[in-house]
């Protein structure tokens, strides 16, 4: 399985070890509440018919996975009884950071998720800091906010307050040479000239005992000329004339939409707290040059980096302007691009960054977290790396995958295609929308593995049997043997894809398998020629990514029989000791599934899988 943290995950022969962590308090009482108007008064939904459910995200990792769901029930004798309420007690989202959330009615339009106002981005609230169990009452909100007041002005000004200390201290705000600092968002459509002044009765006492007054502050009608009270509303603080606009940290930013920071919408008077600008509290400055460095492997194999192409970094240390990569043709590596550049910046603040491939296309929301001093880490929408207590020197940050997506995750260089084949017993086939398959009349299409999208971007197309344009026409599956309700597929896949596959069976082209985003989830456990265990239509199986560890009896010639269930990247090692010592990789074992290992002498052995990042 693809590890999240430094060190790698793995499964021992002979036991597991297990260490100890003091893990953060996670425990909040959440309460949702979200008002069903406009859908009732509109027909669309009906009041102990419909349903209607909060669904949580961890806006931390890759796809922004869903972490909880609860259903929310309204009070009939209630004075609206359109307000639907729920509470549901979140042990997984650590308290004091970021909860992503939004509605969902099902067989609602968009797949039952509402549009929210905010860019159609998640909402996105704050959990309470603090020890033992919390507490959040989350404001009224409206279903694709569609409130009794979108389209009007909503009532209350909103207050903002931003600390600019820092900035003059690193000479990127000059307020006696004519700099001035904004704010910019959904408050006020996202245009220039809402200035904010300086509040000299502000006083900041910083880690150093330093009292400084260099807090700006401005107040704006909430939500500009629309808005529903409630709406999560978005914006930025920015320096002009320089144009630079804050960076904003992962906690206090919605990771879908540039680290944006964000506020419910209030019909009432709102204050927002003092923030840092870019969130960096004032420190000492220094001035060091780093090198970046990008594994572009998996997208010179696959050829999304066609010959010729560049690579670009971009960050706020240059205001997001490109700057070109470029590789060692004479590494043993070629396809590590590196730029160099020299930033200035407090001690222990965080640089944001990122790559951009030859097309100009971003990497795609990177969150893991690379050793090495300074170490880098995802934001699951930038990269970033904190400034050491030093100035004048040179540092080499570790090297990233592009997109966060590792060799040992993807189809190895050789073979540079293969051959893949899916089977699936109809037998007694019955889709969701109860067609019964008939095997005289019927087709059955396999989908969801369209080699066509880039690697990590595997997408379901349209599900349609039309024969003009049809996505899925490549992926018409055989009667395999003839005469039989076995049918067969064998899909060339090149290398640099995904060995795990997410995929649907189909009769005659409509999404019928299965329900709930359920997919069959496998993986290509051999390079060249690979046979899919055969799936059984509407069983969705999910299959592990590795592990079965087993070792036989020893025989006659002294060598021992180990098994495991493998795939590519994944890669069996061998130690004397459970606790100590290194751990030597057996050379050749990915991809494999078996080896035969000579036994020496009467010290023991010990094995273990391990799939490095």
């Amino acid at each position: 399985m693809k590890t999240q943290t430094a060190v790698p995950s793995f499964l021992f022969c002979a036991g597991l070890l297990l260490g100890a962590t003091r893990l953060a308090q996670a425990d909040t009482l959440i309460t949702f509440q979200v008002d069903m108007t406009f859908q009732v008064q509109s027909g669309t939904f009906t009041n102990g018919v419909n349903t209607v459910y909060a669904k949580a995200f961890d806006p931390f990792a890759s796809g922004h996975p869903q972490i909880f769901q609860v259903q929310l029930t309204n009070n009939p004798a209630a004075a609206n009884t359109n307000l639907y309420t729920g509470t549901y007690d979140d042990t997984v989202g650590t308290n004091g950071t970021q909860l992503q959330y939004k509605f969902y009615v099902p067989n609602f339009p968009n797949s039952g998720y509402e549009t929210t106002a905010n860019n159609n981005d998640n909402r996105t609230t704050l959990l309470p800091a603090g020890g033992g169990q919390q507490s959040l009452v989350l404001p009224v909100q409206w279903y694709n906010d569609a409130g009794p007041s979108a389209g009007v002005v909503v009532a209350g000004n909103c207050t903002f307050k931003v600390d600019m200390a820092q900035q003059i201290g690193l000479g990127t705000f000059k307020p006696g040479a004519g700099d001035q600092v904004e704010v910019i968002g959904q408050v006020n459509g996202w245009t220039d000239g809402s200035y904010l002044t300086n509040d000299p009765t502000i006083l900041r006492t910083n880690q150093f005992s330093l009292v400084t007054s260099n807090v700006y502050v401005g107040t704006l009608p909430n939500a500009g000329a629309t808005g529903s009270p409630g709406e999560v509303d978005e914006f930025k603080y920015k320096i002009v004339p320089s144009g630079k606009y804050e960076s904003v940290s992962a906690i206090n930013g919605i990771a879908q939409n540039n680290e944006n920071r964000f506020n419910f919408v209030s019909s009432d008077p709102q204050i927002l707290p003092i923030v840092f600008f870019s969130d960096q509290p004032y420190a000492p400055i220094g001035t060091n040059t780093f090198t970046f460095a990008v594994d572009m492997s998996i997208q010179t194999w696959n050829g999304t980096l066609a010959a010729n192409q560049q690579v670009f970094l971009q960050g706020d240390f240059n205001n997001w302007t490109s700057q070109l990569c470029t590789n060692n043709p004479n590494a043993s590596n070629t396809n590590i691009y590196y730029a160099t550049a020299t930033i200035t910046n407090g001690y222990g603040s965080t640089t944001q960054f990122k790559f951009l491939n030859g097309a100009g296309n971003y990497e795609n929301n990177p969150s893991y977290t690379y050793p090495g001093n300074p170490s880098v880490l995802g934001g699951n929408q930038n990269r970033q790396f904190t400034m050491p207590n030093a100035t004048g020197g040179s540092f080499a940050l570790p090297a990233v995958y592009y997109s966060d997506i590792s060799v040992n995750t993807v189809l190895p260089a050789p073979p540079l295609t293969n051959y893949v084949t899916f089977s699936v017993n109809m037998t007694n086939a019955v889709g969701t929308d109860l067609h019964v398959f008939n095997p005289n009349t019927d087709s059955v299409y396999l989908n969801g593995v369209d080699v066509t999208n880039s690697p990590g971007n595997y997408a379901f197309d349209a599900w349609t049997n039309s024969p003009a344009g049809n996505p899925l026409g490549n992926f018409l599956m055989q009667n395999n043997p003839l005469g039989s309700e076995i049918y067969t597929i064998t899909v060339p896949i090149p290398a640099g894809y995904p060995v795990q596959v997410s995929y649907q069976y189909s009769i005659n082209g409509t999404a019928n398998e299965a329900t709930n985003f359920q997919n069959h989830v496998r993986y290509i456990r051999s390079t060249g020629t690979y046979v899919m265990p055969q799936d059984t239509f509407g069983s969705m199986v999910q299959e592990p990514s590795f592990g079965n560890l087993a070792i036989g009896s020893k025989n006659s010639d002294g060598n021992v029989p180990i098994n495991w269930l493998g795939r590519p990247g994944v890669f069996l090692e061998v130690n004397t000791n459970l606790t100590t010592g290194t751990w030597l990789e057996l050379t050749n074992t990915g991809g494999l599934s078996t080896k035969i290992y000579p036994v020496a002498g009467t010290s023991a052995n010990y094995f273990r899988l391990i799939n490095p990042f």
